[in-house]
């Protein structure tokens, strides 16, 4: 039960950003993109900061938990967390037009989605 939401949020993530993003980002156009993109992204990091808070309180109740475990978990709820954080500076450099604000803030987003995949992965195979 330990890996059940380490495991649920590589899940997610590999779904949001392998399946979910791209038809988004080839199939729709316009305000449409931007409605669904606003709307989406923000409950992707909110339901990973969800379910790995709930993959940290599994490890401190069951049994002897793991420091490296506990350390990762914690990491894999502020790195989605920061993430949710970064989408209203994110929103404002698209509408204002600040291409490079956008392309810095969204890259930082890129990444900790990633380290966050990455993290999740390890702890499956951590004790």
């Amino acid at each position: 039960m330990t890996n059940f939401f380490p495991g649920l949020c590589c899940g997610i993530i590999i779904f949001q950003t392998g399946i979910i993003a791209p038809i988004i980002t080839k199939e729709v156009k316009g305000d449409l993109f931007s409605l669904i993109v606003r709307t989406i992204w923000p409950r992707f990091f909110l339901v990973l900061v969800i379910a790995s808070s709930l993959g940290l309180l599994i490890e401190i109740l069951t049994g002897v938990p793991s420091a490296s475990r506990i350390g990762i978990l914690f990491t894999t709820i502020i790195l989605p967390l920061v993430c949710y954080m970064l989408i209203p500076a994110t929103n404002a450099a698209t509408d204002t037009g600040r291409a490079r604000s956008f392309k810095w803030l969204h890259a930082t987003s890129i990444i900790l989605t990633v380290l966050s995949l990455l993290l999740n992965t390890c702890c499956i195979f951590v004790e």
